[in-house]
């Protein structure tokens, strides 16, 4: 009984293989006969313009808008800031970090720092700049804090400088003093780089 088992397993398995052949070559046979046979290929060379042929267009990088970055030392218009306010002289925003390997230059962007110089040094914290809104706390000396909400204002690009011209502010915003942190003072306050400072 198991003979005649083994010989039937056997006899099914070689016919399922050989119907199975026979359907793969017929499907091939069958789709020769049906698609259109392959196209010629004939090697031609085909020479590319050469790079004057173009029409001269921007690069890529010439077209992106330049990203902001308000990495500065800003000053103040001493004539302009109330007592409360009269000791303090610059806020520095530290965004990149550079240094010198090797006789080579590196630069690469920080997690912004800095501080405000009001006779000392308030270590900003807490910063926030979002497009071109810029938000501090400072840290506390002797009770002493300040805080600070604003924004870079964007104007369009000077043409050239001259000795006698009245420049808009680099930063702009509302300055608050806090003693032990109750606010003290307030004021809305224009803040300069170097090369503007008045």
């Amino acid at each position: 009984m198991k003979t005649i088992l083994r010989f039937f397993c056997a006899a099914a398995f070689v016919w399922t293989f050989t119907i199975g052949i026979a359907a793969v070559a017929g499907t091939r046979f069958a789709l020769l006969l049906l698609l259109p046979s392959k196209t010629e290929v004939t090697k031609e060379v085909v020479v590319a313009p050469a790079r004057d042929d173009f029409p001269s267009e921007p690069s890529l990088v010439e077209t992106q808008p330049a990203i902001f970055d308000p990495g500065e030392m800003y000053y103040l218009q001493t004539d302009k800031v109330p007592k409360a306010f009269a000791d303090i002289k610059y806020l520095d925003v530290v965004t990149r970090k550079s240094w010198e390997e090797d006789g080579k230059y590196f630069d690469r962007p920080i997690i912004p720092t800095g501080y405000l110089f009001a006779e000392k040094e308030f270590k900003l914290g807490a910063i926030t700049i979002a497009h071109r809104e810029f938000t501090f706390y400072t840290a506390e000396i002797k009770g002493v804090s300040y805080k600070f909400v604003g924004y870079f204002p964007k104007y369009p690009e000077f043409v050239e400088y001259c000795d006698g011209c009245e420049y808009p502010p680099d930063l702009k915003g509302r300055l608050t003093k806090l003693t032990d942190g109750k606010v003290i003072a307030e004021t809305e306050i224009e803040f300069y780089v170097e090369h503007c400072a008045m």
